[in-house]
């Protein structure tokens, strides 16, 4: 069985902090003025007056469920979500209009569906891990 993980102290662990202040990430986002764009879109406002949904939803409380999945069962949903199509085309009969939409609405509403919990096993495997985080791609990309 999987040992529970514990958000804050594997960020902790991790020293994701140390990474986040070594890549350089929100100087950059400062000097590119970033935040003050965010302010003037208002959606930083937005986002303060989503917080008491967060807590009436118990975001905190789902997410900490959701770190403790295993990455292998976001990996075979999302493999399966990746063949679903196929198999669709494959047996669903191309004999009128509204069945062939069906087979073509299903490889990007597939793709769309699996994409997300492809990226989250990934990151499950890092919050799960004992490896620590280089976040230097990211800033590199900021660049």
């Amino acid at each position: 069985m999987q040992k529970k993980v514990d958000i804050l102290d594997k960020i902790e662990q991790l020293e994701v902090l140390t990474a986040l202040s070594k890549s350089g990430i929100l100087s950059k986002l400062e000097r590119s003025r970033t935040l003050t764009k965010l302010e003037n879109s208002g959606l930083l406002s937005t986002v303060e007056k989503l917080l008491p949904i967060v807590d009436e939803a118990g975001i905190i409380s789902l997410t900490k469920t959701l770190v403790n999945t295993s990455p292998g069962i976001l990996n075979a949903v999302w493999f399966g979500l990746i063949l679903l199509p196929a198999a669709i085309v494959a047996l669903v009969p191309d004999t009128n209009n509204g069945l062939v939409a069906v087979q073509v609405v299903s490889v990007p509403l597939c793709i769309s569906l699996a994409a997300p919990l492809y990226f989250g096993a990934q990151v499950l495997k890092v919050i799960q891990g004992d490896e620590k985080v280089d976040l230097s791609g990211i800033s590199k990309l900021l660049d």
